[in-house]
């Protein structure tokens, strides 16, 4: 590690002499963290957010829609100290990234790194903050409080719950919204379900006041019962409704394979903390980054483009468009961006865009989308 690396002025490129210890000198201070996440931040606010407030149908009583979930990454054992993580012998140091995802803008409104042993709890939004907004969580957020709470101030939640649950039924509807008699008084637990088959519950626990409701609902890729707590209104947003909303959670996961794929968020060889965080947010500013392009181009062009298309197929264009940019040159930076947008809207399209315009996800970010350019 304490070997020089340099450039003599007479090869290719002529670069100057670079040591590497002053180099790394800067690379680990804690500013250039500082730095990465502002700018992180700055870019999320103004390449992905739009700038009028989303819009939804009229049925719809939340502005936003939200997802949080948290995603591990391991690191180099020396530092276990700083970054303790849940596995202690396959994984003895890791840190886990907590985000909540606007699902519309495709960005992120929180992010948070914190030792992977910590409780994941800690990390999603605060109930009051969630006026107004739909927030989508996974078993691993269950906390009925919480949904008590994010009811008194006015936000929405869609939450997956454990298997373990068991509270008493005090009401039981199909998918067709016909009361179920025969299910009333019994626990939770005595629920049995056929396979594509669903059941809408008002449940109450022993220990907690107030009745919540329950939707079960046969997961095909578990092969076992999933239940969606929510405050959603069953007159409203009937249970399949509930599970196609739920559904969107998918976009953060999404999210999360793309910035681990195709943004360089792999295992950090660094015993240095601050290195660490700084790659994090180095990889996050990235993906915003190819977000943008792609978004711009898809807007431009009037196509669907795929975003893991666009991040996969990056070291074909973002090396022209930053050297553009570096130039200063205006019809430079021009054309180039001419060029790879006109490119991302020939060969990033989405392969089934006929198929993904009958998803919600693509009828909400449409609508929203039309709302905002009225």
């Amino acid at each position: 590690m304490g070997e020089t690396y340099a450039s003599h002025p007479g090869r290719a490129g002529g670069l100057p002499f670079v040591n590497y210890k002053p180099f790394h000198n800067k690379l680990k201070k804690p500013e250039l963290t500082q730095l990465l996440r502002g700018l992180t931040e700055q870019a999320a606010k103004e390449w992905l957010f739009e700038p009028l407030q989303q819009a939804f149908p009229s049925e719809y009583p939340f502005k936003a829609i939200e997802a949080h979930d948290g995603s591990s990454l391991k690191l180099h054992i020396g530092l276990t100290e700083q970054f303790p993580g849940r596995f202690t012998k396959t994984h003895p140091a890791a840190m886990e990234l907590h985000m909540t995802m606007d699902l519309m803008s495709g960005g992120y409104n929180y992010l948070g790194i914190a030792p992977d042993s910590e409780s994941e709890r800690h990390y999603n939004p605060f109930a009051f903050e969630i006026k107004d907004i739909l927030l989508l969580m996974d078993a691993g957020y269950f906390n009925i409080e919480y949904c008590y709470q994010a009811d008194k101030h006015g936000g929405y939640v869609i939450m997956r719950t454990n298997g373990q649950i068991n509270p008493n039924i005090i009401a039981a509807f199909d998918s067709q919204g016909t009361a179920i008699k025969a299910l009333v008084g019994k626990k939770m637990k005595r629920v049995k379900l056929k396979k594509d088959q669903l059941v809408d519950l008002d449940v109450q626990w022993s220990d907690k006041p107030g009745l919540h409701r329950l939707i079960a609902f046969w997961d095909r890729k578990k092969s076992a019962i999933g239940y969606l707590i929510t405050n959603l209104k069953r007159e409203q947003f009937p249970a399949v409704k509930v599970c196609e909303l739920y559904g969107l959670r998918w976009q953060i996961e999404l999210f999360f394979k793309e910035l681990k794929s195709y943004n360089g968020l792999k295992t950090f060889n660094t015993r240095n903390k601050s290195i660490a965080e700084s790659l994090v947010w180095a990889s996050m500013l990235t993906l915003l980054l190819k977000r943008f392009i792609a978004k711009v181009s898809g807007e431009i062009h009037k196509v669907m483009i795929s975003t893991q298309k666009v991040a996969r197929c990056a070291n074909d264009w973002l090396p022209d468009i930053l050297k553009a940019l570096r130039s200063g040159r205006e019809y430079r930076i021009k054309n180039q961006l001419r060029k790879w947008c006109r490119y991302l809207s020939e060969y990033a399209c989405r392969s089934h865009p006929k198929r993904d315009n009958e998803t919600l996800f693509v009828q909400l970010t449409e609508h929203a989308s039309a709302a905002n350019n009225v």
